[in-house]
């Protein structure tokens, strides 16, 4: 019963985390309509099983809360799972994770 509930707490504490940052899901389907030509993106990508990614994920949200509190910055952060999207992930050329793009001008940089 204890082990239920500490895998309820830490279930809510990811969903709540989640719900309060800013950082996008991209997917296939909405990567075009999500990063436009001006925009300026800093873009992780993981895969669930990745133990790596996991210890990645809290810095990277701890990049969002910071980026949100700078009043003039234009950097967008999104995470992109290669497992539900192949697609972008050969449109990167990613062979490791985690691994983090920065987009600028339509342009990956590694």
């Amino acid at each position: 019963m204890k082990s239920y509930f500490g895998l309820v707490c830490i279930g809510l504490l990811a969903l709540f985390t989640f719900c309060y940052a800013n950082v996008q899901q991209l997917t296939d389907e909405n990567f075009s309509d999500l990063v436009k030509k001006e925009d300026e993106w800093l873009i992780d990508f993981y895969a669930d099983w990745c133990g790596y990614c996991k210890r990645l994920e809290p810095k990277f949200l701890a990049a969002d809360r910071i980026l949100a509190k700078i009043e003039n910055s234009n950097v967008k952060l999104g995470m992109v799972n290669t497992e539900r999207n192949p697609g972008l992930a050969a449109r990167f050329f990613i062979s490791r994770l985690p691994t983090l793009v920065h987009v600028k001008d339509h342009q990956g940089r590694m």
